[in-house]
């Protein structure tokens, strides 16, 4: 028999199992701390990871990421019609921007038209649109991509020029619209680019087998499987008023996705029918008067 792959930290062995990490001598799953720092350090390390994927498609059979392509459902140039998304996280009814394809390479495609869906809520400005896109087998990716204002310590704000007040900035802020100088960014496998008007995402889904690319950070949690990227960088300089003063405000793009497993099936309602006893008569029957 193989042995499970392990990996001691502490002076203590933790075994995989199942997609988990668990204490080899208590036979318990680690707190979720504890396995996030795991699966960063086998991360590390190729070859003990590989081992560690192949054992959690070992031990979970329902949880093998494989399609199978047939001539029945061909991904290459797919195109879905758009839908429309749910009114959530900055966004509201109306037609769907965000559209997919796949190209040669197995590489789920990712467009969406910004210039016209930023909209306005109570804090900043936020861009949020979502799709599914069905898979072969009953299988169902749905994604969600956003934009939205951050302010951390190393993403604030800036201003340039001379600024009345505090309260003035503000206000001046609130009324423009965010808009992006062209760029790129390669966050892993995924690559990732915007402008003024679009912004696009390039994720290589599926390897030449119809599998699930393992490059991906896939991570699994209930029945799905899911991956996220994001990538923080600043906006155009913007002018205001007399054009002595110019402002840049930091944002995040946000990529998600959630793949899930087909619906199980539904079982026939168990119908219990009484069954017809004799008669027991009444109590006063039978009784001596």
């Amino acid at each position: 028999m193989t042995e499970r792959p392990y990996f001691v930290k502490d002076g203590k062995r933790y075994l995989r199992r199942s997609g988990a990490w668990i204490d080899a001598q208590t036979q318990l799953t680690v707190p979720a701390t504890l396995m996030t720092t795991l699966d960063k350090l086998a991360r590390a390390d190729p070859v003990l990871w590989k081992r560690c994927c192949e054992q959690d498609w070992s031990d979970a059979p329902p949880r093998r990421r494989r399609f199978g392509l047939d001539s029945e459902f061909n991904l290459v140039h797919r195109v879905d019609p758009p839908r429309r998304p749910s009114p959530t996280g900055g966004t509201r009814p109306g037609p769907a921007r965000l559209v997919h394809r796949f190209s040669e390479k197995r590489e789920l495609v990712l467009s969406c038209e910004i210039q016209s869906t930023w909209r306005r809520t109570e804090t900043a400005w936020r861009v949020g649109e979502s799709t599914v896109i069905e898979l072969p087998r009953g299988y169902a990716l749905r994604v969600s991509l956003g934009i939205s204002e951050v302010q951390w310590s190393q993403w604030q704000r800036k201003y340039y020029g001379d600024w009345n007040s505090f309260d003035e900035r503000e206000r001046q802020v609130d009324k423009i619209v965010p808009e992006f100088a062209p760029g790129k960014a390669e966050l892993g496998v995924v690559h990732y680019q915007i402008d003024g008007q679009y912004c696009e995402w390039r994720v290589p889904l599926l390897t030449p087998d119809g599998e699930l690319n393992d490059a991906v950070a896939w991570r699994f949690r209930g029945r799905s499987w899911r991956f996220k990227y994001g990538d923080y960088r600043y906006e155009r300089p913007v002018a205001v008023g007399d054009k002595s003063r110019t402002i840049q405000r930091a944002f995040q793009a946000q990529l998600e996705g959630v793949l899930n497993p087909p619906a199980r099936p539904t079982r026939a309602p168990i119908v219990e029918y009484d069954l017809p006893l004799p008669s027991a008569g009444l109590p006063s029957l039978g009784k001596r008067r």
